[in-house]
Protein backbone atom coordinates (compact mmCIF):
# COMPACT_ATOMS: atom_id res chain seq x y z
CA UNK A 1 0.00 0.00 0.00
CA UNK A 2 1.40 3.36 -1.02
CA UNK A 3 0.24 6.66 0.50
CA UNK A 4 0.21 9.32 -2.22
CA UNK A 5 -0.64 12.28 0.02
CA UNK A 6 1.72 14.09 2.36
CA UNK A 7 2.21 12.22 5.64
CA UNK A 8 2.81 14.14 8.85
CA UNK A 9 4.47 13.05 12.07
CA UNK A 10 1.96 11.43 14.46
CA UNK A 11 -0.60 10.82 11.70
CA UNK A 12 -2.67 7.73 12.51
CA UNK A 13 -3.50 5.15 9.87
CA UNK A 14 -6.21 2.51 10.36
CA UNK A 15 -6.14 -0.49 8.03
CA UNK A 16 -8.97 -3.03 8.00
CA UNK A 17 -8.57 -6.38 6.26
CA UNK A 18 -10.81 -9.44 5.89
CA UNK A 19 -9.60 -12.94 6.65
CA UNK A 20 -11.46 -14.85 3.93
CA UNK A 21 -10.08 -15.38 0.47
CA UNK A 22 -13.36 -15.18 -1.41
CA UNK A 23 -13.71 -13.18 -4.57
CA UNK A 24 -14.97 -10.16 -2.66
CA UNK A 25 -16.55 -8.32 -5.64
CA UNK A 26 -16.65 -5.03 -3.69
CA UNK A 27 -19.07 -2.19 -4.38
CA UNK A 28 -18.54 1.18 -2.71
CA UNK A 29 -21.47 3.59 -2.49
CA UNK A 30 -20.92 7.17 -1.30
CA UNK A 31 -23.84 9.42 -0.36
CA UNK A 32 -23.23 13.13 0.35
CA UNK A 33 -26.25 14.62 2.05
CA UNK A 34 -29.64 13.00 2.41
CA UNK A 35 -31.47 11.00 -0.21
CA UNK A 36 -34.34 12.97 -1.71
CA UNK A 37 -37.56 11.52 -2.96
CA UNK A 38 -39.92 13.31 -5.31
CA UNK A 39 -43.66 13.42 -4.62
CA UNK A 40 -46.53 14.73 -6.70
CA UNK A 41 -49.60 16.23 -4.97
CA UNK A 42 -52.73 16.35 -7.10
CA UNK A 43 -56.06 18.07 -6.30
CA UNK A 44 -58.79 15.58 -6.85
CA UNK A 45 -61.56 16.54 -9.26
CA UNK A 46 -64.39 15.89 -6.78
CA UNK A 47 -62.62 17.57 -3.87
CA UNK A 48 -61.99 20.93 -5.57
CA UNK A 49 -64.59 23.61 -6.32
CA UNK A 50 -64.92 23.81 -10.10
CA UNK A 51 -62.84 26.69 -11.50
CA UNK A 52 -62.19 28.06 -8.00
CA UNK A 53 -58.95 29.59 -9.28
CA UNK A 54 -58.80 32.22 -12.00
CA UNK A 55 -55.15 31.52 -12.92
CA UNK A 56 -54.09 28.30 -14.65
CA UNK A 57 -51.67 26.02 -12.77
CA UNK A 58 -52.50 27.48 -9.40
CA UNK A 59 -54.34 25.74 -6.55
CA UNK A 60 -57.99 25.40 -7.45
CA UNK A 61 -57.39 25.48 -11.20
CA UNK A 62 -58.34 22.58 -13.46
CA UNK A 63 -56.27 19.42 -12.97
CA UNK A 64 -53.81 21.18 -10.68
CA UNK A 65 -50.82 19.25 -9.28
CA UNK A 66 -47.52 20.18 -7.75
CA UNK A 67 -44.25 18.29 -7.24
CA UNK A 68 -42.32 18.41 -4.01
CA UNK A 69 -39.25 16.59 -2.61
CA UNK A 70 -38.61 15.17 0.82
CA UNK A 71 -35.55 13.78 2.55
CA UNK A 72 -35.60 10.06 3.44
CA UNK A 73 -33.25 7.68 5.22
CA UNK A 74 -33.49 4.83 2.68
CA UNK A 75 -30.24 4.27 0.75
CA UNK A 76 -30.46 2.23 -2.45
CA UNK A 77 -27.81 -0.55 -2.45
CA UNK A 78 -27.87 -1.33 -6.19
CA UNK A 79 -27.83 -5.08 -5.39
CA UNK A 80 -30.41 -7.64 -4.41
CA UNK A 81 -30.26 -10.35 -1.72
CA UNK A 82 -27.98 -8.26 0.46
CA UNK A 83 -26.35 -9.64 3.60
CA UNK A 84 -26.14 -6.86 6.18
CA UNK A 85 -23.37 -8.66 8.07
CA UNK A 86 -21.10 -8.35 5.03
CA UNK A 87 -21.28 -4.56 4.83
CA UNK A 88 -18.97 -1.91 6.20
CA UNK A 89 -20.97 1.27 6.81
CA UNK A 90 -19.60 4.60 8.05
CA UNK A 91 -21.17 8.02 8.62
CA UNK A 92 -18.64 10.85 8.67
CA UNK A 93 -15.94 8.25 9.34
CA UNK A 94 -17.69 6.62 12.29
CA UNK A 95 -18.61 2.99 11.78
CA UNK A 96 -22.29 2.04 12.02
CA UNK A 97 -23.47 -1.40 13.11
CA UNK A 98 -26.19 -3.68 11.78
CA UNK A 99 -29.30 -3.92 13.94
CA UNK A 100 -28.32 -0.88 16.01
CA UNK A 101 -27.60 1.90 13.56
CA UNK A 102 -29.19 0.48 10.43
CA UNK A 103 -31.19 -2.36 8.97
CA UNK A 104 -31.34 -3.81 5.48
CA UNK A 105 -34.69 -4.44 3.82
CA UNK A 106 -34.59 -5.74 0.28
CA UNK A 107 -32.44 -3.44 -1.83
CA UNK A 108 -32.30 -0.61 0.73
CA UNK A 109 -30.28 0.25 3.81
CA UNK A 110 -32.40 2.16 6.34
CA UNK A 111 -30.76 4.40 8.93
CA UNK A 112 -32.20 4.17 12.41
CA UNK A 113 -31.27 7.80 13.14
CA UNK A 114 -33.32 9.21 10.28
CA UNK A 115 -32.11 11.43 7.47
CA UNK A 116 -28.55 12.71 7.43
CA UNK A 117 -27.50 16.33 7.15
CA UNK A 118 -26.66 18.03 3.86
CA UNK A 119 -22.91 17.98 4.59
CA UNK A 120 -22.71 14.47 6.06
CA UNK A 121 -21.07 11.61 4.14
CA UNK A 122 -22.40 8.05 4.19
CA UNK A 123 -20.11 5.32 2.80
CA UNK A 124 -21.40 1.78 2.26
CA UNK A 125 -18.91 -0.97 1.35
CA UNK A 126 -20.58 -4.13 0.06
CA UNK A 127 -19.01 -7.53 -0.56
CA UNK A 128 -20.28 -10.65 -2.25
CA UNK A 129 -22.28 -13.05 -0.11
CA UNK A 130 -20.19 -15.96 -1.38
CA UNK A 131 -17.68 -16.76 1.37
CA UNK A 132 -14.97 -19.39 1.04
CA UNK A 133 -16.03 -22.18 3.42
CA UNK A 134 -13.75 -23.55 6.10
CA UNK A 135 -10.95 -25.75 4.83
CA UNK A 136 -11.33 -29.51 4.81
CA UNK A 137 -8.78 -32.18 3.98
CA UNK A 138 -8.57 -35.80 2.92
CA UNK A 139 -5.80 -38.17 1.93
CA UNK A 140 -5.69 -40.39 -1.15
CA UNK A 141 -3.25 -43.15 -0.19
CA UNK A 142 -1.77 -45.47 -2.82
CA UNK A 143 0.11 -48.56 -1.69
CA UNK A 144 2.92 -50.44 -3.45
CA UNK A 145 0.38 -52.43 -5.48
CA UNK A 146 -1.21 -49.29 -6.86
CA UNK A 147 -4.37 -49.71 -4.79
CA UNK A 148 -5.84 -46.36 -3.77
CA UNK A 149 -7.98 -45.54 -0.74
CA UNK A 150 -9.37 -42.24 0.48
CA UNK A 151 -9.26 -41.24 4.16
CA UNK A 152 -10.74 -38.18 5.80
CA UNK A 153 -8.56 -35.81 7.83
CA UNK A 154 -10.39 -34.04 10.64
CA UNK A 155 -9.34 -32.08 13.72
CA UNK A 156 -10.96 -34.72 15.92
CA UNK A 157 -8.73 -37.48 14.49
CA UNK A 158 -5.47 -35.55 14.20
CA UNK A 159 -2.79 -34.92 16.81
CA UNK A 160 0.92 -33.97 16.89
CA UNK A 161 4.18 -35.45 18.11
CA UNK A 162 5.35 -34.17 21.48
CA UNK A 163 8.77 -35.77 20.98
CA UNK A 164 10.82 -36.37 17.85
CA UNK A 165 10.34 -39.86 16.39
CA UNK A 166 13.35 -41.66 14.90
CA UNK A 167 13.06 -44.13 12.03
CA UNK A 168 13.62 -47.08 14.40
CA UNK A 169 11.60 -45.90 17.42
CA UNK A 170 8.98 -48.25 18.84
CA UNK A 171 7.03 -45.66 20.88
CA UNK A 172 5.48 -42.41 19.63
CA UNK A 173 4.57 -39.62 22.06
CA UNK A 174 1.61 -37.51 20.95
CA UNK A 175 -0.43 -34.59 22.25
CA UNK A 176 -3.70 -36.52 22.38
CA UNK A 177 -3.68 -40.29 21.94
CA UNK A 178 -7.47 -40.35 22.31
CA UNK A 179 -7.69 -38.80 18.85
CA UNK A 180 -6.27 -42.05 17.43
CA UNK A 181 -8.14 -45.32 17.01
CA UNK A 182 -7.87 -48.05 19.62
CA UNK A 183 -6.35 -51.28 18.22
CA UNK A 184 -8.35 -54.50 18.50
CA UNK A 185 -5.77 -57.23 18.13
CA UNK A 186 -8.27 -59.99 18.97
CA UNK A 187 -10.17 -58.99 15.85
CA UNK A 188 -6.97 -58.54 13.86
CA UNK A 189 -7.31 -54.74 13.75
CA UNK A 190 -4.19 -52.63 14.21
CA UNK A 191 -4.15 -48.88 14.73
CA UNK A 192 -2.90 -46.98 11.68
CA UNK A 193 -1.41 -43.49 11.39
CA UNK A 194 0.53 -41.50 8.83
CA UNK A 195 3.25 -38.99 9.67
CA UNK A 196 4.94 -37.01 6.89
CA UNK A 197 3.91 -39.67 4.39
CA UNK A 198 5.08 -42.68 6.42
CA UNK A 199 2.37 -45.19 7.21
CA UNK A 200 2.79 -46.68 10.70
CA UNK A 201 0.77 -49.42 12.37
CA UNK A 202 0.60 -49.78 16.16
CA UNK A 203 -0.54 -52.47 18.57
CA UNK A 204 -1.01 -50.45 21.76
CA UNK A 205 -2.48 -47.08 22.67
CA UNK A 206 -2.15 -45.43 26.09
CA UNK A 207 -4.45 -42.43 26.55
CA UNK A 208 -3.06 -41.70 30.03
CA UNK A 209 0.54 -41.41 28.84
CA UNK A 210 -0.51 -40.20 25.36
CA UNK A 211 1.58 -42.81 23.57
CA UNK A 212 1.19 -45.40 20.86
CA UNK A 213 3.64 -48.28 20.86
CA UNK A 214 4.73 -51.64 19.44
CA UNK A 215 5.00 -49.94 16.11
CA UNK A 216 5.31 -51.44 12.63
CA UNK A 217 7.23 -48.84 10.63
CA UNK A 218 7.09 -48.00 6.93
CA UNK A 219 4.11 -50.19 6.02
CA UNK A 220 2.29 -50.50 2.67
CA UNK A 221 5.38 -49.52 0.71
CA UNK A 222 6.17 -46.30 2.58
CA UNK A 223 9.62 -45.70 4.01
CA UNK A 224 10.46 -45.48 7.71
CA UNK A 225 11.82 -42.02 8.45
CA UNK A 226 12.67 -39.57 11.23
CA UNK A 227 9.91 -37.14 12.24
CA UNK A 228 10.31 -33.84 14.07
CA UNK A 229 8.65 -32.61 17.21
CA UNK A 230 5.29 -31.09 16.31
CA UNK A 231 4.76 -33.20 13.17
CA UNK A 232 1.10 -33.87 12.50
CA UNK A 233 -0.18 -37.39 13.18
CA UNK A 234 -3.22 -38.45 11.13
CA UNK A 235 -5.44 -41.38 12.04
CA UNK A 236 -5.82 -43.49 8.89
CA UNK A 237 -7.61 -46.38 10.52
CA UNK A 238 -10.84 -47.95 9.32
CA UNK A 239 -12.96 -45.34 11.06
CA UNK A 240 -11.61 -42.66 8.71
CA UNK A 241 -11.78 -44.77 5.56
CA UNK A 242 -14.38 -43.55 3.08
CA UNK A 243 -17.02 -46.20 2.41
CA UNK A 244 -16.22 -48.57 -0.44
CA UNK A 245 -19.06 -47.37 -2.67
CA UNK A 246 -17.53 -43.86 -2.70
CA UNK A 247 -13.97 -44.99 -3.46
CA UNK A 248 -12.42 -45.19 -6.91
CA UNK A 249 -12.41 -48.76 -8.16
CA UNK A 250 -11.00 -50.90 -10.98
CA UNK A 251 -12.89 -53.07 -13.46
CA UNK A 252 -10.69 -55.67 -15.15
CA UNK A 253 -10.58 -58.93 -17.07
CA UNK A 254 -7.58 -61.25 -17.37
CA UNK A 255 -6.63 -64.14 -19.65
CA UNK A 256 -3.44 -66.01 -20.65
CA UNK A 257 -1.30 -65.48 -23.72
CA UNK A 258 -0.24 -68.38 -25.92
CA UNK A 259 2.38 -66.86 -28.25
CA UNK A 260 -0.11 -66.51 -31.10
CA UNK A 261 -3.37 -64.94 -29.87
CA UNK A 262 -3.37 -61.21 -30.57
CA UNK A 263 -6.97 -60.21 -29.72
CA UNK A 264 -8.06 -60.20 -26.08
CA UNK A 265 -11.51 -59.33 -24.71
CA UNK A 266 -12.70 -57.61 -21.52
CA UNK A 267 -16.46 -58.31 -21.30
CA UNK A 268 -16.71 -56.76 -17.84
CA UNK A 269 -15.84 -53.31 -19.20
CA UNK A 270 -18.78 -51.52 -20.80
CA UNK A 271 -18.76 -48.23 -22.66
CA UNK A 272 -22.50 -47.69 -22.83
CA UNK A 273 -22.19 -43.99 -23.63
CA UNK A 274 -19.31 -44.34 -26.07
CA UNK A 275 -19.01 -41.16 -28.15
CA UNK A 276 -15.34 -40.40 -28.70
CA UNK A 277 -12.94 -43.28 -29.27
CA UNK A 278 -9.94 -41.11 -28.40
CA UNK A 279 -11.19 -40.25 -24.93
CA UNK A 280 -12.43 -43.75 -24.18
CA UNK A 281 -9.20 -45.39 -25.35
CA UNK A 282 -7.20 -43.17 -23.00
CA UNK A 283 -9.04 -44.75 -20.06
CA UNK A 284 -7.96 -48.30 -20.97
CA UNK A 285 -4.87 -49.84 -19.35
CA UNK A 286 -3.28 -53.09 -20.54
CA UNK A 287 -0.81 -55.22 -18.56
CA UNK A 288 1.17 -58.27 -19.69
CA UNK A 289 2.85 -60.31 -16.97
CA UNK A 290 2.15 -57.50 -14.49
CA UNK A 291 3.94 -54.85 -16.57
CA UNK A 292 1.95 -52.08 -18.15
CA UNK A 293 1.99 -51.98 -21.94
CA UNK A 294 1.22 -48.86 -23.92
CA UNK A 295 -0.96 -48.21 -26.94
CA UNK A 296 0.57 -48.30 -30.41
CA UNK A 297 -0.21 -44.60 -30.79
CA UNK A 298 1.73 -43.67 -27.64
CA UNK A 299 5.24 -43.09 -28.94
CA UNK A 300 6.44 -41.43 -25.72
CA UNK A 301 6.54 -44.64 -23.64
CA UNK A 302 8.67 -47.76 -23.93
CA UNK A 303 6.63 -50.92 -24.25
CA UNK A 304 7.46 -54.57 -25.09
CA UNK A 305 3.99 -55.11 -26.51
CA UNK A 306 1.90 -52.61 -28.46
CA UNK A 307 -1.88 -52.68 -28.74
CA UNK A 308 -4.89 -50.77 -30.00
CA UNK A 309 -8.63 -50.96 -29.26
CA UNK A 310 -10.58 -52.86 -31.90
CA UNK A 311 -14.09 -53.02 -30.40
CA UNK A 312 -16.21 -51.67 -27.56
CA UNK A 313 -19.03 -54.22 -27.32
CA UNK A 314 -17.40 -56.00 -25.62
CA UNK A 315 -14.12 -54.15 -25.25
CA UNK A 316 -11.31 -55.80 -27.20
CA UNK A 317 -7.66 -54.94 -27.74
CA UNK A 318 -5.38 -56.29 -30.42
CA UNK A 319 -1.61 -56.59 -30.03
CA UNK A 320 0.52 -55.48 -32.97
CA UNK A 321 2.76 -58.12 -34.57
CA UNK A 322 5.58 -56.68 -36.64
CA UNK A 323 8.90 -58.44 -37.22
CA UNK A 324 10.32 -55.61 -39.32
CA UNK A 325 10.94 -53.32 -36.35
CA UNK A 326 13.50 -53.65 -33.57
CA UNK A 327 12.81 -55.00 -31.13
CA UNK A 328 10.12 -56.96 -33.00
CA UNK A 329 6.53 -56.71 -31.81
CA UNK A 330 4.95 -60.05 -30.93
CA UNK A 331 1.82 -61.55 -29.42
CA UNK A 332 1.91 -62.00 -25.62
CA UNK A 333 4.13 -64.92 -24.61
CA UNK A 334 2.64 -68.25 -23.64
CA UNK A 335 1.56 -68.37 -20.00
CA UNK A 336 1.78 -64.60 -19.49
CA UNK A 337 -1.27 -63.01 -17.91
CA UNK A 338 -2.94 -60.30 -20.01
CA UNK A 339 -5.05 -57.87 -17.98
CA UNK A 340 -7.27 -55.17 -19.44
CA UNK A 341 -8.69 -52.62 -16.99
CA UNK A 342 -10.27 -49.22 -16.54
CA UNK A 343 -10.28 -47.15 -13.37
CA UNK A 344 -13.68 -45.81 -12.35
CA UNK A 345 -14.38 -42.83 -10.12
CA UNK A 346 -17.42 -41.87 -8.03
CA UNK A 347 -18.37 -38.23 -7.62
CA UNK A 348 -18.67 -36.88 -4.08
CA UNK A 349 -20.65 -33.85 -5.25
CA UNK A 350 -24.36 -33.38 -5.77
CA UNK A 351 -25.03 -33.51 -9.53
CA UNK A 352 -26.33 -30.54 -11.49
CA UNK A 353 -29.15 -30.71 -14.00
CA UNK A 354 -26.76 -31.43 -16.90
CA UNK A 355 -23.38 -31.53 -15.14
CA UNK A 356 -21.50 -33.85 -12.79
CA UNK A 357 -21.61 -31.21 -10.03
CA UNK A 358 -24.06 -28.49 -9.07
CA UNK A 359 -21.14 -26.15 -8.37
CA UNK A 360 -21.43 -26.18 -4.57
CA UNK A 361 -18.10 -26.61 -2.78
CA UNK A 362 -17.38 -29.99 -1.19
CA UNK A 363 -17.34 -28.26 2.22
CA UNK A 364 -21.02 -27.33 1.76
CA UNK A 365 -22.22 -30.30 -0.29
CA UNK A 366 -24.81 -32.43 1.50
CA UNK A 367 -23.96 -35.84 0.01
CA UNK A 368 -23.14 -38.76 2.32
CA UNK A 369 -19.52 -38.88 1.13
CA UNK A 370 -18.98 -35.12 1.55
CA UNK A 371 -20.44 -35.13 5.07
CA UNK A 372 -18.18 -38.04 6.01
CA UNK A 373 -15.04 -36.40 4.65
CA UNK A 374 -15.58 -33.22 6.64
CA UNK A 375 -16.59 -35.16 9.78
CA UNK A 376 -20.15 -33.82 9.83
Amino acid sequence: MQITATVNINDVFAITTWNDTAQQFPLTLVFVGPVTQGLTITEGYDSTVYDAATVVDTPGSYDFSIGISENINDFYLQRSDNNASRMWVTLDGERLFEGVDYTVEGDYLILASGTIGSAQVMVIEQYTNNVVPDAMAFRIFQDMRGVQATYRITNATTTTLTQALTSTADVAYVTNAAALSAPDLAAGIFGVITIDGERIMYRERNTALNTISRLMRGTAGTGADDHDLGAEVYDTGRGNLLAEQYQDYVISDSSLGDDSTTVFYAPSIEFADFLDSASETAAVEVYVGGTRQYAFSDTTATSQYRWFVTDFDPLAVEFVVDSTVYPPLQAPAAGSQVTILVRQGVTWYAPGATTASDGIALQDTNTVSARFLRGA
